[in-house]
Formats: C-alpha cells, structure tokens, sequence
C-alpha cells in the first residue's frame, strides 16, 4: 500500500517504544467536518468512526470522545483496514447532512494518534454540487449519492506532475470497469480534462456498483500501485493523499 496518507494515520504524532510488538493498540486523533464552502471545517462530534477490514467486515467502533476526538481501543497492529466516516442522520445545529466517507490506512505498530486533518468528510450539498460541476464534460453523468443506489471514488495525487501520463483504471463492484475522469488544474483555476501527458490533480470515478471498488495506477515510467476499498452504495471512497512507489 503506497500512501501519503499512511505516514499521517499511522507514523501520526507519537509512536510509543515497545520492546515487543503489541497485538493491539489504542488509535485515536480528530476527526474534521468540512462544511459547504469547501474550505470552513468544523469537528464530527456527531456520526460514526469505524474500523473495517478490506471485504467491508466491522472491526471497530470507536468512542466518541467528547469535541469531535475519537478513539479506537483493542485495535490490530499493522494491518490495512477501511476507515469509514458517517456524520449525523439529519442536520444538527453544528453540522449538516455529510457525506459517508471511506478513507484507507495501516493501523500502526504501538499506541499513536492520527494527525488532525488526516480524516475529514464533506458536507454532502458540497459533495454533490462539485460532482454535479463535472457533468460539463463530456458523457460525464453522476448519479447523487444521496440516492444510496452507487459509489463514487474520489481521487487527488500527493503529487500531480509525478503523475503525469499515468493510466487509471477502476472496477467496481460487481466486477465493471467505470470511467475516470483525469482533470488537471489550469492556469486560470479551472479544471480540464487531463491529456496523455498532463500531470492529474483529481479524479473521479462514478455509478460504482457496491462490493470491492479496486483502483489500478500505472505511472508513465511503469510504476504500478493497486488499491481497494469495501464500498456500500452512497459512499465517497477517497484514494485522496494517494502517492506512487518510489523509483528503483
């Protein structure tokens, strides 16, 4: 698993010295709310955190602590897991409907904390109103996730121009393969549909039927990476902060 976002969930703020390597673990850190202007994040203090192995199988529940810091006790060491991220059933006076988020990670080797802003959902009017955005493409056509019929992989690379030219494909499902759409960010701020040779800033893909979703990269230099996610239908699967191997 090659992952930008596995040195902020599992390198995180602090890793205790063990002179053995414990079975399990306490995991735990903040996790954010980003609300409708994109930008403005507030704290899930309301909705759900939990621990999934890679078939979508329930590990953990973690506790709600108090001011949107969750934690997860007896967790499993060094092993990659789903994180799934659910906000409140209907709006609070802090927080609006959110977007179920599925994030992926490694839990780590001894008792440690995530980063703040490593986890984070979106506000789902957001969520859907960028997706929507998208439909000006061509055959772009992304069903809402608050209809809770498919998924939608939502992708941004650590590092655009390293890749460039790379070659995405998704399956999803129930075994189909899904469009990507590649956008790349232009001079003047807009996103445009990324050529062969164009560094990717994010992509998308969409109408993903439920079950394992599985994202294959290969860079233009013919690195590969593979990644998958445990899908239930209105999710956001985010490969965000998704890296390549390092060249050999």
């Amino acid at each position: 698993m090659v992952w930008s976002t596995m040195m902020m969930l599992a390198g995180c703020q602090y890793l205790e010295e063990q002179r053995e390597l414990p079975t399990d673990i306490t995991w735990d850190g903040y996790v954010l709310a980003q609300l409708a202007d994109g930008t403005e994040a507030e704290v899930l203090d309301v909705g759900s955190v939990t621990l999934l192995d890679l078939d979508g199988a329930h590990l953990i529940d973690a506790d709600h602590l108090g001011n949107g810091y969750w934690r997860a006790e007896e967790v499993p060491v060094d092993i990659d897991v789903a994180i799934r991220l659910e906000g409140p059933t209907a709006a609070t006076d802090t927080l609006p409907l959110m977007t179920p988020t599925v994030w992926r990670g490694r839990t780590p080797q001894g008792r440690a904390s995530w980063l703040t802003g490593a986890l984070y959902l979106r506000d789902l009017d957001y969520t859907e109103a960028f997706l929507t955005s998208l439909e000006v493409f061509p055959s772009v056509d992304i069903p809402a996730l608050a209809d809770g019929e498919t998924a939608v992989l939502w992708g941004e690379p650590w590092d655009a121009e390293n890749w460039a030219g790379a070659s995405l494909a998704v399956t999803d499902g129930a075994g189909e393969s899904a469009r990507v759409l590649a956008l790349v960010l232009a001079e003047d701020g807009t996103m445009v549909e990324a050529g062969e040779s164009d560094p990717i800033d994010l992509f998308v893909a969409w109408n993903l039927s439920p079950g394992t979703v599985t994202l294959d990269v290969e860079a233009a230099d013919g690195r590969m990476v593979s990644e998958t996610w445990p899908a239930e239908a209105g999710d956001l699967l985010s490969a965000i902060y998704m890296v390549l191997p390092e060249e050999s």
